[in-house]
């Protein structure tokens, strides 16, 4: 049971990077583009078919965008299937405005958050890296993932397996799970649930010792595994850290 456990988990850190890293290739490419001066902004036209090429191969994207240092750029966005690009200012966006004051050296692609962003209504994964001319900051890409879009995808790569798939941020909240790929209505979440605000009760009380605790054979390291208690009956979860994409530990 360990070893199919160990494997399964390996398999989905591995099909998770090779979600989330084709964003951060798209990221990389936008922006030695334009310190090349391959793509200029002053040229809307090619700029914004540049970025909506861009963004169409990598569906798990749903906004690229680059954002000069008078906050003002250009934004090609996925919806409904279609892509659509447009001039973009965000002198009023106080997220965004401190994100570019405090982004330090981002000649590295980096990946923050997860971020609210209410004008998608979603809470997103950030990849970020800065485009320098001459030595200095001109402006910086962005990628965002859809958290929801992860958990979709961890679905569809347990389906037809009694795996039940989930990625926790830090332990106590919740980026990926079933319960985040379409919402619970009524519900929504800013940016992540906590586990205890899940219905599935396995979740709820992975670190309660009044229904959890390690078990007598403890997983070999780097795997951990809990025996969880949930409506009278006992459940086996393996977890383990995986490289993460976000701000904080996965």
């Amino acid at each position: 049971l360990q070893d199919k456990a160990d494997l399964t988990i390996r398999q989905l850190a591995f099909q998770v990077r090779d979600n989330m890293e084709p964003a951060q290739a798209v990221v990389e490419s936008v922006a030695d583009a334009i310190e090349r001066g391959t793509i200029l902004r002053d040229e809307p036209t090619h700029f914004r078919h540049f970025l909506e090429g861009a963004l169409s191969g990598v569906p798990q994207i749903s906004i690229v965008a680059f954002i000069g240092a008078d906050l003002r750029g250009y934004a090609a966005q996925r919806s409904d299937g279609k892509l659509a690009t447009q001039a973009v200012n965000f002198a009023r966006d106080q997220q965004v405005a401190q994100n570019l004051k405090t982004v330090g050296d981002l000649r590295r692609t980096t990946w923050v958050g997860p971020v609210w962003r209410p004008q998608i209504k979603s809470t997103v994964l950030v990849a970020r890296r800065g485009v320098y001319r001459d030595g200095k900051l001109i402006g910086v890409v962005v990628a965002l993932v859809r958290i929801r879009e992860l958990s979709s995808y961890l679905e569809k790569s347990t389906a037809d397996t009694n795996v039940h798939a989930f990625i926790l941020l830090d332990r106590w909240r919740v980026l990926a799970h079933p319960e985040l790929v379409n919402g619970v209505p009524g519900r929504e979440w800013r940016p992540t649930p906590a586990l205890a605000e899940l219905h599935d009760p396995v979740m709820r009380n992975l670190w309660n010792p009044a229904f959890s605790e390690k078990p007598m054979v403890a997983a070999r390291p780097p795997l951990e595994n809990r025996l969880v208690n949930a409506d009278g009956v006992t459940y086996v979860v393996f977890y383990k850290k995986i490289p993460g994409y976000s701000t904080g530990q996965w």
